[in-house]
């Protein structure tokens, strides 16, 4: 599934198992202000997803810059969707493959709107309150965590 994150500084976009949903979800609950607190805030429910994300826009900005897209467009042009590593909003193209569903979809989470855009979503509805199964960064564990997204969200559709 694609996940797009809006905040203040811009846009990130990327590729992950239909499960990070649940803990994306789950971290919105806290009210991040930035990717780097929402990616922090779902950390504590699946441990894979932050290291995967900065890692990815590490490399990303060890070989792009607004200036000079060319790796980046290489990469989105000859890559299926599920395939793309993680990666910065910075002209049309990356705009566009930032809104291509993967697999099962794709959802954008607004941090600046407080809003959680289902655009396709054939794994799970998102809701505002649930559990999410906790993973330690090598498995899936019994214990789960409940979340509760604040009032002030929006869950669209």
């Amino acid at each position: 599934m694609r996940f797009t994150v809006v905040d203040q500084t811009g846009t990130i976009s990327f590729v992950g198992d239909n499960r990070s949903l649940d803990a994306l979800v789950a971290a919105c609950a806290r009210d991040p202000q930035s990717y780097q607190e929402l990616l922090e805030y779902a950390d504590q429910y699946d441990r894979r997803i932050s290291d995967f994300v900065l890692s990815g826009l590490a490399v990303f900005d060890e070989h792009n810059s607004a200036e000079n897209l060319s790796v980046i467009h290489m990469i989105l042009r000859e890559t299926r969707p599920a395939n793309t590593p993680p990666f910065r909003v910075l002209d049309e193209l990356t705009k566009q493959s930032s809104l291509t569903a993967a697999r099962s979809g794709l959802v954008i989470f607004n941090l600046t709107a407080r809003r959680i855009v289902q655009v396709q979503n054939s794994y799970r509805e998102v809701i505002r309150t649930g559990a999410v199964h906790l993973h330690d960064g090598q498995r899936w564990t019994r214990m789960a965590r409940r979340y509760s997204v604040p009032d002030n969200w929006s869950i669209v559709p």
